[in-house]
This record gives structure tokens, C-alpha cells and sequence, in this order.
């Protein structure tokens, strides 16, 4: 499959002036600055080390219902095409693999060197440097795209709101788009902003979205991980320590899976 141009999106905003355009790309340039400081940090690395048990169970968790979602609409060997907005260095385009063998894998980051790494992490995968305001597909030409900590990481409305049309733009009819973000202020981290369902509805009024709360606050997650791991379950299921949502967009008229919790 060919790489296309979008129909909609960046090249809409052109139309808009300069002006705008400057904007769109300062904030990406922001985004990608402040990943590159979080991938130099540390302390940072080691919050997020999967090796840690709090973290293990975060995105087990977060796999393992997203798994349940997927194997509600596709087979392993259905041939479909997955896109990850924001993919880091592959660590959901690896999990995608495992769940659907046969997917044909595409992303894209900001980061040129976290690309790097996921190409070596999933070297089946097409990936591009290049943000998610204008992507390289076709009106309804994906069956499964992610949004994963994407959105809450824009602090600019008007990108953010490119970013998550065009997600939903070459979303297919029969498909999926999966946006897992946080729901919450993060009042240790003032580039992010949270997600909530009143956004996403504001967002994209005509889909249909279902959501549920997910995760535990990754602070008492990973230290209820380092000293007692089997308390991460019971304190997830209290809804007020969940932090995030996994919400399943797709087009009007179109099943989804059923909301499990809120």
C-alpha cells in the first residue's frame, strides 16, 4: 500500500493563513522538545522502566482490555491496516502484532530517534517522521488507529483538533479509533492537560464514543508495585484512583464493544 496524501486536514488550515500554520508548527516543535527532555531524564526513565511491577500491571491492564475490544471485531488473520499517532518507539505497535499477526503496521512520531527504536523493535512496521495533522491515507483507509497519551500531550486546541479529525478521518467504517489518555489534571506535569469525555464528544460530535476509566494513578501504582504488587487490582477497581480512559470511536451506526466501566 502506497503512503497517500490526505484529503482533508493540514491542507485545510492553509487556507487559513500563515498565521495559523506558524502556530500548528510551533506546537509541534513544542511536543517535540519537551519528549526529547523526557527521554533524557533519568528519573523519568526510571518512572517508566517496565521491568518495574506497577508499571507491568498498568499496561497489562490497559492490553489486556484493549485486546478484548479487538478480538471483538477482528480476527487474528484479518487483514487490516493499523496506525499508531504518536508511536513512540513501538511499544503498542509491538503489543498490535502479537494480537493481530497479520496487520499491516504503519506509524508515525514527531521524535526521529524514538522512530528509530521502534523500527528495530518492530521492523515489519511503515513509520515516518511526521505529526498527526496531516496523515499519508486515504478517507476511511485504516481499520485500528491509536491515540495513545497523544492528545493530552497538545496543549494547543486548534492542533489538537486537526490531530484528532484526521484520526477519525481515515478511521474505516468498520473500524476502530482507540484513544487512551488521562482524565485527570496531572499537577505534576504542566504540559499535559486532560481528556475528558465532554472533550472527545466536543471534538467530534458526529461519532459514536464509548468509554471506560482505567488505570491506577500511576504514582500508587508504581509504588504500591515496588512494595506490595497484588494491591494493584483491588485499588484499581475504585474509580476515583482511576486515572485514565480507553474510549472506542467509531463511525455512527456503527457496534462497538460495551462499556464496562465508567
Amino acid at each position: 500500500m502506497r503512503w497517500r496524501s490526505s484529503t482533508t486536514g493540514i491542507g485545510s488550515a492553509k487556507k487559513a493563513g500563515g498565521q495559523q500554520l506558524t502556530c500548528l508548527a510551533s506546537e509541534s516543535e513544542r511536543v517535540r522538545d519537551v519528549y526529547r527532555i523526557y527521554d533524557a531524564s533519568d528519573r523519568r526513565q526510571h518512572k517508566r522502566d517496565p521491568r518495574r511491577p506497577g508499571v507491568d500491571r498498568m499496561r497489562s491492564e490497559r492490553w489486556q482490555v484493549t485486546g478484548e475490544i479487538l478480538a471483538g471485531r477482528f480476527s487474528e488473520s484479518a487483514p487490516i491496516r493499523v496506525l499508531d499517532i504518536g508511536c513512540g518507539e513501538g511499544d503498542d505497535l509491538a503489543r498490535i502484532k502479537r494480537l493481530l499477526p497479520t496487520a499491516q503496521l504503519f506509524g508515525v512520531d514527531l521524535v526521529a530517534d524514538r522512530l528509530a527504536r521502534a523500527q528495530l523493535a518492530v521492523p515489519e512496521a511503515r513509520l515516518e517522521v511526521r505529526g498527526g495533522q496531516e496523515l499519508p491515507f486515504s478517507d476511511t483507509s485504516v481499520q485500528v488507529v491509536l491515540l495513545s497519551t497523544v492528545l493530552s500531550s497538545i496543549l494547543d486546541p486548534e492542533t489538537r483538533r486537526l490531530v484528532v479529525h484526521e484520526a477519525y478521518r481515515v478511521t474505516g467504517g468498520d473500524g476502530l479509533l482507540l484513544v487512551y489518555d488521562i482524565r485527570v489534571p496531572s499537577p505534576w506535569n504542566p504540559n499535559v492537560v486532560p481528556v475528558t469525555r465532554r472533550d472527545l464528544y466536543a471534538l467530534l460530535p458526529e461519532a459514536s464514543i464509548q468509554t471506560q476509566s482505567i488505570t491506577l494513578l500511576p504514582p500508587l501504582a508504581r509504588a504500591v508495585g515496588d512494595v506490595w504488587p497484588g494491591l494493584y487490582g483491588p485499588l484499581a477497581r475504585l474509580r476515583p484512583l482511576r486515572t485514565h480512559y480507553l474510549s472506542v470511536i467509531t463511525r455512527a451506526g456503527e457496534p462497538t464493544e460495551p462499556t464496562r466501566r465508567h
